[in-house]
């Protein structure tokens, strides 16, 4: 019984076995290439690079700012290649709120070999970024580049002072400075400035309308101006402020408001124009002498005609008076360029004085005492 039941029972599992699902079937046994397979070349990287290219800071002002100041900047650079020439970038903010003044300046090798530069910058506005300073190397098997990035300020303002002139200077002096007269209330004042480190382009002076720069040269770090003002006569003087960013204080320049009288020496009529003119007339009048001696001893009417030529011509050169006529319209100028500021325009035709001239333009003195610079080609010589 017992062996039956043994038997029936095994019978039974191996039915429910052969009907049941492969819950782990069986799998094909690896290839030999799916156990070894076949090894890819790894990609290849760039070679590792030694620096060529090192920039910092040399030189920077660490003080506060101002608002227009002028500030020098100065990079070193050390380019460790055989190949030196590089390039140079500055990289703005949007608002160009510090502008480089000089970016192509030269580089200047110095004995450890490093390159040290110079910029010239101006702060354009109170919150402002340094440019980002970029250099670039081109080698023959590659291009290397480095930044250096420019700091950020907020930047003083001076325009509270309203005699301030709105110019920032290292240094700031008065060379030469002339007053004339204008009208009978007015006086003509011209003056010229020299500047270091300092933002001249931006001088003005409050109170008057009528002002303006003449000529100037407003490089760095040295600059130059001429520049005029009409001014009442009421006024003792033509002041103002420019500040010193060597003492950090405003520094007052004072002009005398007094007309000086320009015309030429009124002691004599007898006006010889130069050297050579009193040497010719001095010949002249040598030969004139001699054949007045001539004639008298003579009696030669030849040498009495040459005499009296002679005296007459003499007498005619020293007495002549330099007077012209300018027609209706002219334009009277500062100073003898075709760019200078008109001052008045004749409103007729004008007997004037001629008092130089220079270059195409001759400088004529009026009956009122005023004086300026027309074109040659409008002075009417009587």
């Amino acid at each position: 019984m017992s062996h039956r039941f043994l038997a029936i029972t095994l019978w039974l599992c191996t039915i429910a076995l052969a009907e049941s699902p492969v819950l782990f079937p069986l799998q094909e046994a690896p290839s030999p290439a799916s156990l070894f397979p076949k090894e890819e070349p790894e990609p290849e990287r760039a070679p590792l690079r030694q620096k060529t290219l090192y920039l910092t800071e040399h030189s920077t002002p660490s003080r506060t700012l101002y608002h227009r100041e002028v500030i020098e900047l100065s990079y070193k650079l050390l380019v460790l290649s055989e190949k030196k020439s590089f390039r140079v970038e500055f990289l703005h903010d949007i608002e160009r709120s510090a502008q480089i003044l000089n970016p192509n300046a030269t580089w200047k090798q110095q004995g450890d070999g490093s390159f040290i530069g110079s910029f010239y910058l101006k702060i354009n506005k109170p919150n402002y970024k340094l440019p980002d300073i970029k250099v670039t190397l081109d080698l023959s098997d590659h291009t290397e580049s480095t930044t250096l990035g420019g700091r950020e300020g907020k930047a003083i303002s001076l325009d509270r002072n309203d005699a301030f002139a709105k110019v920032i200077a290292q240094e700031f002096a008065i060379t030469d400075s002339k007053v004339t007269t204008y009208d009978n209330d007015h006086n003509l004042v011209v003056f010229k400035a020299q500047a270091k480190l300092s933002n001249l382009e931006d001088f003005s002076l409050a109170y008057f309308k009528r002002q303006g720069m003449e000529s100037s040269e407003l490089g760095q770090p040295n600059a130059w101006m001429i520049y005029f003002a009409i001014i009442p006569k009421a006024r003792e003087n033509l002041e103002f402020d420019v500040f010193n960013t060597q003492t950090y204080q405003y520094q007052r320049v004072f002009l005398p408001n007094v007309a000086f009288d320009d015309r030429v020496s009124t002691q004599s009529d007898i006006k010889p124009k130069n050297t050579l003119q009193l040497f010719t007339l001095s010949i002249a009048g040598f030969f004139a002498f001699i054949f007045w001696l001539i004639a008298f001893y003579k009696r030669s009417v030849f040498s009495l005609i040459i005499a009296l030529a002679l005296s007459a011509w003499i007498y005619f050169t020293l007495t002549a008076k330099d007077q012209g006529t300018i027609p209706s319209g002219t334009e009277i100028r500062i100073l003898p360029t075709r760019g200078s500021t008109v001052i008045f325009v004749a409103p007729s035709a004008t007997q004037v004085k001629i008092l130089m001239e220079k270059n195409e333009f001759t400088k004529v003195l009026f009956e009122d005492e005023k004086i300026g610079w027309t074109r040659s080609e409008f002075v009417q010589k009587n």
